[in-house]
């Protein structure tokens, strides 16, 4: 029986679960064969086989090494069930293949703007790694990216564009779900003397407990202590100056300038970046986790804040009519349904709407 020709299609079909079991084997057996060459030359003039060397050695060299236990430092990924550890290397490969050769040629398209999906359908889970400055990307296309048990020797960011989701387990085993449009960077030797990582956007933290190192989340000017806690923290600094922190269980403190803030389940901290107002909030009648849990949730919530949760997860732009910013709404419904019955929802509630490639407009007709 001929061997399958490994070439980009094979490629994403493994990547996507989609080969057959003699695919699955060839891709398997290429890939060993080519982890144990050598091969020095410019990404511009690798072939297939050398773009997957090319990767693994510098994720090797630059991402995140294993314990001196393990001496193989691409083991330290741990992914989730459904994928294997040559399936994750060729996520970095095939899939971070195309912002390569767009960087090569000198597009000048920000890396969110390439990585952002498509306009108007719901988010998936998959999210971006960056290292040292945007030197090293790769685009991570699973539900889960487990560093647990790792050594962090570079600064490493994890994004999410609009129109993602993503998970990851950090090296002290503390889990973190961002919300779409984040950006979590996590600090050089980050669960050595130190448990630092800085937040931009929405993630909900369940922090590993550890007494002597305690966990800390910078978001702008504010800082959250926490030893062992799960919590939300949202902060989208070009839509509303507000850091809100959200305390699902344990206790957690929050130290603003000179003032300090402790938390009890249930409570909600809100600062105000522009005032520098602080308030705690009690008996809350919306459901902080609702993205985290699958769904939004408002209440008398203001059309603009609406369209920003929902421009941010179905990847669109919107205009409004000044007739509408002062219109609110109450309802929940499920992240994953289609954008069309978002459309019905609104025109059901009073609203004119047109969809203009990749603007929604609300406008009354006149």
């Amino acid at each position: 029986m001929t061997k399958p020709k490994i070439t980009e299609d094979i490629l994403r079909k493994y990547v996507d679960n989609q080969c057959s079991d003699q695919e699955k084997n060839a891709v398997e057996s290429w890939y060993n064969h080519i982890s144990k060459q050598r091969i020095n030359a410019k990404i511009e003039d690798l072939d297939l086989e050398s773009i997957d060397h090319y990767l693994r050695s510098a994720f090797h060299d630059k991402i995140i090494q294993k314990q001196d236990s393990k001496p193989n430092p691409l083991r330290s990924f741990k992914p989730s069930v459904y994928w294997s550890a040559a399936a994750l290397i060729l996520v970095f490969t095939v899939i971070s293949l195309l912002y390569w050769q767009r960087t090569e040629t000198g597009n000048t398209e920000t890396f969110q703007q390439q990585i952002s999906k498509t306009s108007f359908t719901p988010g998936t889970f998959q999210g971006t790694i960056i290292l040292d400055h945007k030197d090293e990307a790769a685009k991570i296309n699973q539900t889960l990216l487990n560093l647990e048990k790792t050594s962090i020797n570079d600064q490493v960011q994890l994004l999410t564009a609009n129109g993602e989701e993503f998970e990851s387990i950090l090296p002290d085993g503390t889990r973190v779900r961002m919300n779409a449009g984040s950006s979590l960077r996590i600090t050089k030797a980050f669960n050595q003397e130190f448990r630092d990582v800085y937040l931009e956007g929405e993630a909900y933290f369940h922090v590993a407990k550890d007494p002597n190192r305690p966990f800390i989340v910078y978001v702008a000017g504010t800082k959250i202590h926490a030893l062992g806690t799960a919590f939300n923290v949202k902060y989208y600094p070009s839509e509303n100056p507000i850091i809100k922190t959200f305390l699902e269980k344990g206790s957690i403190q929050i130290q603003q300038q000179e003032e300090q803030f402790i938390l009890k389940p249930g409570e909600l901290f809100e600062h105000n970046n522009q005032s520098g107002a602080n308030q705690i909030q009690r008996n809350l009648k919306v459901n902080q986790l609702a993205w985290k849990d699958g769904y939004f949730e408002f209440n008398d919530s203001s059309l603009p804040e609406i369209l920003r949760e929902l421009a941010r997860w179905y990847n669109f732009s919107f205009e409004i009519d000044a007739a509408y910013q002062n219109k609110t709404l109450s309802g929940k419904f499920n992240r994953n349904q289609p954008f069309s019955d978002v459309i019905q929802i609104l025109k059901f509630s009073g609203i004119d709407v047109i969809q203009n490639q990749q603007t929604l407009i609300l406008q009354p007709n006149k």
